[in-house]
Parts: C-alpha cells; sequence; structure tokens
C-alpha cells in the first residue's frame, strides 16, 4: 500500500488480462462484459476465484488488500464480509 493510495473500481483478473469497469459497476458486471467480449464461458468459473480492485495508483489488488487500503484511505469504517472488501461496502 502507497500514500495516497485509494480504491478506484472492482476487477478481476483472468489469463493474465485484468478487466475493469467504472463505479458503480460491481464485480459481476464486469464478468458479464468480459463474456460478452470474448469468448468466455470459461472467464465466470476462474474470474470468480480472483475477484479484486483496482487502485489509484493502477495496481490490481486482492480483496484482502484492498480492504485494507479502503479502511487506511477511510474510504470504509468496517468491512461486512471479514477481511474482504466487497464493492458493497464502498458503493
Amino acid at each position: 500500500m502507497s500514500e495516497g493510495e485509494s480504491i478506484r473500481c472492482a476487477a478481476i483478473r483472468f489469463n493474465g488480462r485484468v478487466w475493469a469497469l467504472p463505479r458503480p459497476k460491481r464485480h459481476h458486471d464486469i464478468m458479464r462484459f468480459a463474456v460478452d467480449n470474448t469468448q468466455g464461458a470459461q472467464i465466470c468459473a476462474v474470474a470468480g476465484d480472483d475477484q479484486g480492485f483496482l487502485t489509484t495508483k493502477g495496481r490490481y489488488v486482492t480483496r484482502q488488500e484492498a480492504g485494507q487500503i479502503a479502511i487506511a484511505s477511510g474510504e470504509a469504517k468496517t468491512l461486512k464480509f471479514g477481511d474482504q472488501l466487497y464493492s458493497e461496502d464502498l458503493w
């Protein structure tokens, strides 16, 4: 985590590529977009295991790291689902 970093948007990582859409899109919106724009039936199965967020520094981070960033930046006071960030925690 770097100084001044915050969460920009939800993202998924699949086959070395990061897929993201601007807020207030959620992970399921990104999966649908990816499937519609690839041959991607398999993307839903894999992307379900690699969901995260993009930060304002352009980094892809896991839900756990995103949770730490959101708390540290003041974007979220608490996380509703353990130590993992969900878009519902932010928007």
